[in-house]
């Protein structure tokens, strides 16, 4: 979320260094790990060459679970009354589970 605010206060045209400040603040309070820190700083580091609308948003985290799967709810026989299903495709295998969990 904080590399996507960084950049969406860049398209805004924000003050460089005061993106850097509130960055460098919500680092401090968030306590992220070093893999997190390190990307941040590293795009806080290519702020002083980049302009507009040049930085690509990243997919939350949270969300990149979703990404590589579609879920179809599925009837189990062939009439509409027969009991419903959750249909899962991911790229690496195909799960049925039943409704009621």
């Amino acid at each position: 979320v904080l590399h996507n605010l960084a950049a969406f206060m860049l398209a805004l045209k924000v003050d460089k260094n005061e993106i850097r400040r509130k960055a460098n603040r919500f680092v401090g309070q968030a306590h992220l790990g070093l893999a997190h820190t390190e990307v941040i700083y590293g795009l806080l580091d290519s702020l002083k060459t980049t302009e507009g609308n040049s930085i690509d948003l990243l997919a939350l985290s949270s969300r990149k679970e979703f990404a590589g799967r579609k879920e179809f709810f599925v009837h189990i026989g062939a009439s509409l009354a027969s009991p419903q299903a959750i249909l899962t495709i991911r790229d690496s295998c195909v799960t049925v589970k039943t409704v009621k969990g």
